[in-house]
């Protein structure tokens, strides 16, 4: 599996450096790219951008102050230059020696450990075992994390590290759990039937079909993803089933490039685990996307990759076609079927 979280990206800057504490726009982006192959390029940019903020919220490295030192050329400005805050950590001495220390039976494998980074992070955690830990009461991850590491954002890059992605640490050690955003959602003021409920991925398109459902009742409800969130903050849909007239089924509405594509396939995972049905394309609205684009100028890159996955979830009609496009190079963002469209024959194309 390609490493796709912050924690990796850190270690691998410092890999870069080499014991250099200023590390190059080019630089930097190069091992991103690699790490995010299929992004396009506005979504990388923002995901990167993102990544840099985190990082420096964490003071693992500092930006450069002053508009001159950024790209503003695009969504997500980017720093001409950042600064490793422990550069060379290898070379660094570990903090403890790991063999000869006295770790919990659940941090044995730490005697093996030679990394000062995730040596630093299991003494917080041996800490909190030994005060007590293991019966402590299950917390939002948010607040263990600034308990344990001053900063409440450092448990969230250290869940995509070795150390998580490996099964030696884990929320349940540390008495904690992920709270997703709540989901926005807005019911059809229609319940007499029984409807399925309607996801989308990006606020502007969510607005314009829930203000369109209000009179068109098409859907149960209409819920607001909120772009990447919505992979764990789907288990919200919990809730909103029992205060709706639902009749079973779940569809998703987002945009058709590969990152936006592992969205709802990852949010029908975290219901699985909820017992509960996955989620569909909506068809209509996925069919209306395509016939959108071909009266549309879109900007071309490069090309892009369809998952294995993701053809499967479309179903073989809406993978050719999405298909197409990507050996084109190009992405289509779904808030080319808004208002206007409903208002033209939604009634139609939002059939299920």
């Amino acid at each position: 599996m390609t490493p796709t979280s912050v924690e990796e990206f850190l270690l691998r800057l410092h890999e870069q450096g080499r014991g250099r504490k200023r590390i190059s726009a080019d630089d930097y982006r190069k091992i991103f790219d690699r790490m995010c192959p299929s992004l396009s390029p506005p979504d990388a940019r923002a995901k990167l951008a993102g990544w840099l903020s985190l990082l420096a919220e964490t003071d693992d490295l500092r930006l450069p102050k002053g508009r001159r030192l950024y790209d503003r050329s695009d969504s997500g400005d980017l720093p001409v230059w950042i600064e490793l805050m422990r550069p060379n950590e290898e070379q660094e001495p570990l903090p403890v020696a790991p063999e000869s220390h006295g770790w919990a039976p659940e941090l044995r494998f730490a005697c093996d450990e030679r990394n000062p980074r995730r040596l630093r992070v299991l003494l917080q955690i041996q800490r909190f075992l030994a005060e007590g830990g293991r019966e402590r009461p299950f917390i939002p991850a948010k607040e263990r994390s600034i308990e344990l590491f001053g900063n409440e954002k450092r448990l969230e890059m250290l869940k995509g590290s070795t150390l998580f992605r490996s099964g030696a640490i884990s929320y349940e050690l540390l008495r904690c759990f992920s709270v997703p955003p709540p989901l926005i959602w807005q019911s059809s003021k229609d319940q007499s039937l029984p409807r399925p409920i309607l996801a989308l991925e990006n606020h502007s398109t969510y607005h314009s079909f829930a203000r369109w459902n209000c009179e068109c009742t098409s859907f149960a409800a209409v819920v607001y993803g909120h772009g990447d969130a919505f992979k764990s903050c789907a288990a919200g849909i919990s809730e909103i089933v029992r205060a709706v007239n639902w009749d079973g089924r779940l569809f998703y509405f987002g945009d058709l490039d590969p990152e936006g594509l592992l969205i709802p396939l990852a949010a029908s995972a975290t219901l699985a685990a909820l017992e509960m049905p996955a989620l569909h394309p909506h068809q209509g609205c996925y069919h209306r996307l395509l016939k959108r684009a071909k009266s549309t100028i879109l900007p071309a890159g490069a090309v892009l990759g369809l998952s294995q996955e993701s053809r499967i979830w479309l179903g073989e009609c809406l993978a050719v076609k999405t298909q197409d496009w990507f050996s084109k190079g190009i992405r289509l963002a779904q808030e080319l079927v808004g208002w206007e469209e409903l208002q033209k024959d939604g009634h139609e194309f939002c059939k299920s």
